[in-house]
């Protein structure tokens, strides 16, 4: 339903455009039994409010009026344009997510994410730290099933003394890549490290990234009410508190 959630952010960032303040200013109208050009035999309003006079301070009783019925037929044919043209460019920027994701969400994010408050993690314990290695095979799945895209640059020093270029890893080597634990839980400049185990030497990706719409289409967001009833998720908060000051390291996230 993210098309759905797309919709929505382009409605509140339409509100300030005149296409979108024509029905408004129409049900405002009605609401303040505003009388509109020509009446004709339509809908009665029952009578409205008091209205004060600015000018004599009278009061003045809003009589009932009528809306023409061709009023009301052009608002739903406005209310219906304007919903049909927004849900086809909420669905065509989904399209477009989907078939052309971008690296827009960190690592460490999406690992404490999935540790904390996504529905899959409800009413699992964190065991003694098993949680990382559970969190880090969810990942990693995802990865090597091509669900999830993934990007890295190999550490300095490892790219023939150039500076690292970002580089998507291909699902192919995720048989070989595990999570760096404590760097997914720190706000350290290179990020959450992943580590290539397949050669000799081991390679390591800092400054990983992931998408952000892929994330939460695989790992959705557990409401409050999931969460309150969650005994477990104070557990693993408090874990990770923990982790963090055993770690000591500078500048960790703060767990909500």
């Amino acid at each position: 339903m993210l098309w759905l959630k797309t919709a929505v952010r382009l409605v509140w960032e339409s509100i300030g455009k005149k296409w979108v303040g024509l029905p408004a200013a129409l049900a405002l109208a009605v609401a303040l039994r505003v009388p509109l050009p020509h009446p004709l035999p339509g809908i009665d309003i029952a009578a409205g409010p008091l209205v004060i006079s600015a000018l004599d301070q009278k009061e003045i009783v809003a009589g009932p009026v009528s809306i023409p019925g061709n009023w009301v037929v052009a608002a739903a044919i406005i209310v219906c344009w304007l919903t049909l043209g927004l849900l086809i460019k909420a669905v065509r920027l989904q399209m477009a997510a989907d078939l052309d994701p971008i690296p827009d969400m960190p690592g460490q994010e999406v690992f404490q994410h999935v540790m904390l408050r996504s529905k899959w993690v409800l009413g699992q314990e964190p065991n003694g730290g098993k949680l990382y290695d559970a969190v880090d095979r969810q990942i990693g799945t995802a990865a090597r099933l091509g669900r999830l895209k993934v990007w890295g640059e190999p550490r300095q020093g490892m790219a023939g003394g150039y500076p690292a270029r970002p580089r998507e890893i291909s699902p192919e080597r995720w048989d070989s890549i595990h999570f760096d634990l404590p760097s997914c839980i720190s706000n350290e400049p290179g990020g959450a490290l992943l580590i290539d185990h397949s050669n000799k030497a081991d390679i390591i990706y800092e400054n990983i990234k992931m998408n952000q719409r892929q994330v939460f289409n695989i790992w959705p967001t557990a409401n409050w009410l999931e969460r309150f009833r969650d005994s477990t998720w104070k557990k693993r908060r408090d874990f990770l508190r923990k982790e963090q000051a055993h770690y000591a390291l500078v500048q960790g996230p703060k767990v909500p």
